[in-house]
C-alpha cells in the first residue's frame, strides 16, 4: 500500500487528543482533521482518562503538562487498561524524567512544541504503517458500495450504514471470496451455525438487500452465493 493510501485510510481511526492550550488545539486539529473523521478532544488528564474509559480509541496524542492529571500520569492509567493503544506525545517539555517515562509508556513518538506540519504528518504516516499497511480496509462490492474491513460497515457513496454481527460474519465471507461461489455450508459455518439454516441465510440477504436499496447478491440454485 502506497503512503498515500495509507494516509488517505487514517480517517477510519478515532483519535483522542489532549491539550490544554487552546490556540495549540485549533492548530493541531486543523491538521488532524485533514486525515481522520472522528476526533475527541480533552482539555486536562483528568477528562481525557474519563473519555477513554466510555469509549473506544486507536490513538491518543497528548501533551505531556495537562492540568489535573498530567499526560505521563494519564498515559500511565490508560496503559493499566489497554497496553497496545499508541500515544503520540507533543509537549514543550525538556525534562529528562519525562522522556524516560515516555520510553517506559512505549509512545509511538514525541514531538517537540513548536513542532511542523512535515513531522506530524510523518507521525501519523508512521502509525498508518503500523496498523494498516498491506491491509486493506476498503474493499470495493459494487463500484460504489465498499466494505469497511476495519470498522465493519458498508460505504455507499461515502455512507455509513452500520450492520448487525450476523451481516457482519456473511460480508466478510463474501468480500474474501468476491470472485468465487460461496456455498450455503461455508455460510452456515461463518455465521456459527451448527447447521444450514436456509431460512436465517436468506433472512440476512434480505435485509442487507433492504439496507442497501440494492441486492449484491446473485443466487446459485442449489449451491450458494456469489456477489454481483
Amino acid at each position: 500500500m502506497k503512503d498515500v493510501e495509507i494516509m488517505q485510510n487514517l480517517k477510519h481511526f478515532k483519535v483522542l487528543y489532549v491539550e490544554d492550550d487552546s490556540f495549540q488545539m485549533e492548530q493541531t486539529i486543523a491538521i488532524l482533521s485533514m486525515f481522520f473523521q472522528n476526533i475527541t478532544t480533552a482539555t486536562d488528564g483528568f477528562e481525557a482518562l474519563n473519555i477513554f474509559k466510555k469509549d473506544k480509541f486507536d490513538l491518543i496524542i497528548c501533551d505531556i503538562i495537562l492540568p489535573k492529571i498530567s499526560g505521563i500520569k494519564f498515559a500511565q492509567e490508560v496503559r493499566k487498561i489497554d497496553k497496545d493503544i499508541d500515544f503520540i506525545f507533543i509537549s514543550a517539555s525538556t525534562d529528562i524524567n519525562d522522556f524516560r517515562k515516555v520510553i517506559q509508556i512505549q509512545a509511538l513518538d514525541f514531538l517537540i512544541k513548536p513542532y511542523i506540519f512535515a513531522d506530524l504528518q510523518n507521525v501519523l504516516l508512521e502509525f498508518g504503517k503500523k496498523h494498516i499497511k498491506n491491509k486493506i480496509t476498503l474493499v470495493d462490492i459494487t463500484t460504489n458500495i465498499q466494505y469497511d474491513v476495519l470498522n465493519h460497515c458498508i460505504i455507499i457513496n461515502d455512507k455509513k450504514i452500520d450492520l448487525t454481527l450476523k451481516e457482519q460474519q456473511l460480508l466478510q465471507l463474501a468480500t474474501k471470496n468476491k470472485k468465487n461461489v460461496f456455498t450455503y455450508k461455508q455460510i452456515s459455518v461463518a455465521l456459527n451455525y451448527k447447521e444450514v439454516n436456509m431460512n436465517s441465510i436468506k433472512n440476512i440477504i434480505l435485509r442487507l438487500r433492504k439496507k442497501l436499496s440494492v441486492d449484491i447478491f446473485v443466487n446459485i440454485t442449489g449451491i450458494g452465493y456469489r456477489i454481483v
